[in-house]
């Protein structure tokens, strides 16, 4: 399971290599934001606010991780 919270990039340039790019020309390159849902460390109640299929899946998707690491962790 994600033990840590999102820490990459939230923008598209941030993702983007501009060094062997003229600064001129990165103007003519979008940036967008990156929208980024961390449900490993989204409050359920957070994620309950979702439409009912969604957040029925981030909540069952974070419990099978959960379960994951502990048959993992424990050898099974």
């Amino acid at each position: 399971m994600g033990e840590d919270p999102w820490n990459a990039a939230k923008r598209l340039h941030d993702l983007l290599d501009f060094s062997e790019i003229p600064h001129e020309l990165r103007d003519y390159v979008p940036d967008y934001p990156i929208h980024v849902l961390d449900v490993c460390h989204t409050a359920d109640e957070r994620l309950l606010e979702f439409p009912k299929d969604l957040a029925s899946m981030f909540l069952m998707n974070r419990r099978l991780l959960i379960l994951h690491g502990i048959f993992w962790i424990s050898g099974c």
